[in-house]
Parts: C-alpha cells; sequence; structure tokens
C-alpha cells in the first residue's frame, strides 16, 4: 500500500494528498507509458470529478503514441494525430456530464494543462490548477495565469 507518511510524521497537506490520487488515476490511462495523465477536480477539498487521458468512450486504446512519433519525426508537436482526450478535459466533460459544478474549484493534474486545456478550465470556473512538479497557479477568467 502507498504511504505518505510513516511512524508519527506530519499528515501530508491536501495537495500532496490530491496530486498522489491523480497519479494513481493516470494508471487507468490506455496511452503509452509516459502519456499518462490523470486530474481530480475538488470544492472544498472534496473530490467532485476525476478523468485520465484516454481515446475517446468506445475508442480503441492506442498502442502507440502517434503524437510521439509525429514529434519525433518532424519537431512539430501535431495535436490532431492524438485520439485521445486530456485528463483535465475529461474530468470536466465528467462534471458537465452530471451536472457537477467546478465553480471556483481546484484542479490537480499530473502534469501542467496544455493551452486548450487551460482556456477550457478558466472558462468552466476552475480557480486555481496544482500540477505536478510545478508551483500551484490560478486562473482569470481568459484562462492567463496570476
Amino acid at each position: 500500500m502507498l504511504r505518505l507518511r510513516t511512524g508519527g510524521s506530519e499528515r501530508p497537506s491536501f495537495d500532496q494528498t490530491f496530486l498522489v490520487m491523480a497519479e494513481i488515476l493516470a494508471e487507468q490511462s490506455t496511452c503509452p507509458d509516459g502519456a499518462r495523465h490523470g486530474a481530480i477536480i475538488t470544492i472544498d477539498r472534496r473530490v467532485v470529478a476525476t478523468g485520465y487521458g484516454s481515446p475517446s468512450s468506445g475508442a480503441e486504446p492506442c498502442e502507440r503514441c502517434w503524437l510521439r512519433e509525429k514529434f519525433e519525426a518532424t519537431g512539430i508537436k501535431d495535436w490532431s494525430v492524438c485520439p485521445s482526450v486530456h485528463a483535465e478535459l475529461n474530468a470536466l466533460l465528467f462534471a458537465a456530464r452530471f451536472g457537477i459544478s467546478v465553480l471556483g474549484g481546484t484542479v490537480y493534474v499530473t502534469k501542467a494543462p496544455c493551452d486548450p486545456c487551460r482556456r477550457a478550465l478558466s472558462n468552466a470556473g476552475i480557480a486555481r490548477v496544482v500540477a505536478l512538479g510545478a508551483a500551484p497557479f490560478s486562473l482569470t477568467s481568459s484562462g492567463e495565469t496570476t
């Protein structure tokens, strides 16, 4: 079992806890190794939605990373070749599908959101982004970081 503390050590912060949860959730992704990402959306320190990067529901899982292959061949990140929906967008779509408000929420992600996902998070009302290995940041209504 994964343990964040041992013996009498202090409890992990909520940010640490939710990032570990996002890392575990990323393992559900059908993307090839290295392309797996997870996202947790919280309101008042309670999980309200989750998502992980994978092709659309009902689509076949990827056996290789088309994006990585195209980038290695051309040096261009051509997202149009990637059939996956990003983890944070999947979490937003889950919340929308079930009528769950994410207004003022925090998203915990295993990788900093790309620009389109950052804009989607901002438009959905996400106030704060915590990405693994980066400093937490706030979103403005335009998707810019503050």
